[in-house]
């Protein structure tokens, strides 16, 4: 949340981790002693759904705060 507030967040990072979290989850069906779950590649793109929908959010968060602020210190600098 901390990167997406100060504006590291990249869609295409996202999805490729939401890429690399399905594969990995996948591999676990040959990885020894590992175990495969349709459960868990639900939870992981409910996660990335939720997390998509929060960056979202935050970015227009920012830009009104950014908005506000300005209109807020024109007005009462002036």
């Amino acid at each position: 949340m901390l990167a997406m507030w100060q504006g590291n967040y990249d869609e295409s990072d996202f999805v490729y981790y939401l890429i690399g979290a399905c594969l990995y989850e996948i591999l676990q069906i040959y990885i020894p002693e590992r175990t495969f779950d349709w459960w868990d590649i639900l939870a992981i793109l409910i996660g990335g759904l939720l997390y998509y929908g929060s960056a979202k959010a935050v970015t227009k968060i920012r830009a009104m705060l950014k908005t506000w602020t300005g209109k807020f210190l024109r007005l009462y600098l002036s």
